[in-house]
């Protein structure tokens, strides 16, 4: 019975350091990355898209985007509301697209216990604006979220 302890327990070690565990497909892997990075706490983090973190007690968190639940014209703008998947990102990050353009580009960032933003800068009511979403926590972001489109 001592050798299986200390076999178990190797088992253990071995797989605690080739970063076993839970991930969100439930595959045991360890996510997508292009590297790890320690902070302060003593926890590590893989970039990338969907992205994995792993915190200093050594279980992990796949950060997920958020979901636009819908976009209101308001006050000749547009409001935007989402449904916060992952409950502690540190912010949420918009991206937008005027009309035909092919590029996305950043018009907020706020909060990660925000849950919607007015743009006063999607004014254009002949324009019909695209907008997508991420969670940031650290340096690691989120896939992006659905896309979802409306005109003031």
């Amino acid at each position: 019975m001592k050798h299986l302890g200390m076999i178990l327990g190797s088992w253990v070690c071995l797989a605690s350091a080739m970063g076993c565990g839970d991930d969100a497909t439930g595959s045991g892997g360890a996510g997508t990355g292009s590297g790890s990075t320690a902070s302060a706490s003593g926890s590590t983090s893989q970039t990338g898209t969907g992205s994995t973190t792993s915190t200093s007690t050594g279980s992990q968190m796949t950060l997920q985007a958020p979901v636009i639940d819908m976009i209101e014209a308001l006050h000749g703008g547009l409001h935007v509301f989402w449904t916060n998947v992952t409950p502690d990102c540190d912010s949420v990050e918009a991206e937008r697209r005027d009309g035909a353009a092919a590029m996305f580009q950043v018009v907020f960032s706020v909060p990660g216990t925000v849950d919607n933003e007015a743009d006063d800068m999607a004014n254009d009511p002949m324009t019909e604006y695209t907008y997508r979403l991420r969670c940031k926590k650290g340096a690691d972001f989120s896939p992006y979220s659905n896309e979802m489109s409306a005109t003031p």
